[in-house]
């Protein structure tokens, strides 16, 4: 029976983290091996009010699975961040692979699990739906965060391509340059991008030109190469304008098909079919946790920017 107990409550912390309790992610979790091998690296750790789970300067060493219960997690001249019901707590440094920022503090009694930060990354390895939904996950929570806050928190400085553009259309060796400094790839390895260069074709827009549909299905995404993109949505109404060195509407790209895009100038782009990017994925892992902690950098740096002009911050 108490095997039987941990094995639910593993799968349910797993779909937590993984699946934001999406109801089409059964079929992953219905992967037996995966279900047997988290619940072979689980460790379990009552907590007590007041108790503290790290400190910041802390070495990532773990992933932690907050089912039910409070933690607070603080720095000095900053809010908190408030967690209280499920949660997975600690990834941003996981895959940022950097020491604690914050302290965590128990602020009731509670059950924690929690695994070690190199199994869980090894898990995400060998079994790519899990790191594919991973991936969408991530991507939908820094798309809404990003909706919440004041869009003059997300503007970047455009980032220049290595190399002058010509007239003709870019070589591979010209390609290949371009995306190695691509924010979502950096980290990648040399071979990986090479073959992302390989499927990546140019694509034009004429000033006015739609370049996203809103509603449509997200089948590829737009690197930007020259001139800029306008894009919007409606519910909440936001307009965010996109520059050379970004992908056209960031984290929302492939997840959220309520944006609109067009462009303002003439724009040139790199375009990537979204199944060849995963195609590429499952056989190279090194781009999958490059994307993850590209988005968890972003995740963390408006997260901090709340708390600094804000104050504490609940997530619940």
């Amino acid at each position: 029976m108490a095997d039987n107990a941990q094995s639910r409550l593993s799968r349910e912390l797993f779909m937590a983290a993984f699946g934001g309790g999406r109801p089409d992610t059964s079929k992953t979790w219905g992967q037996g091996w995966v279900l047997d091998r988290l619940t072979s690296l689980i460790e379990e750790e009552d907590l007590h009010a007041g108790q503290t789970l790290f400190y910041a300067g802390d070495p990532p060493d773990y992933l932690y699975f907050l089912q039910n219960g409070r933690i607070r997690m603080s720095r000095p001249g900053s809010g908190s961040w408030i967690y209280e019901g499920r949660w997975v707590l600690g990834s941003f440094d996981v895959l940022l692979d950097k020491p604690r920022t914050r302290t965590a503090t128990a602020l009731s009694d509670f059950h924690i699990m929690r695994i070690r930060s190199e199994a869980w990354i090894e898990l995400l390895e060998d079994s790519f739906p899990i790191a594919r939904m991973a991936f969408i996950n991530m991507s939908h929570n820094v798309a809404q965060l990003e909706e919440s806050v004041p869009v003059s928190w997300l503007e970047q400085p455009p980032l220049v391509p290595p190399l002058p553009l010509q007239p003709g259309r870019l070589s591979l060796v010209e390609r290949l340059a371009i995306l190695m400094d691509a924010p979502r790839l950096r980290g990648a390895g040399v071979q990986t991008l090479a073959d992302l260069a390989a499927v990546a074709e140019e694509v034009t827009f004429a000033p006015g030109q739609r370049v996203l549909t809103s509603g449509a299905v997200r089948d590829r995404v737009y690197y930007i190469l020259e001139g800029e993109v306008v894009a919007n949505r409606k519910n909440p109404d936001i307009e965010r304008h996109f520059r050379p060195g970004t992908a056209v509407c960031g984290a929302a790209a492939v997840v959220v098909p309520a944006w609109e895009a067009r462009a303002v100038t003439k724009v040139r782009t790199l375009s990537i079919r979204v199944e060849d990017w995963f195609d590429l994925a499952e056989e190279h892992f090194d781009i999958v946790l490059a994307s993850l902690a590209s988005l968890a950098a972003d995740r963390l740096r408006i997260m901090e920017r709340m708390a600094d002009e804000h104050g504490d911050i609940l997530m619940k």
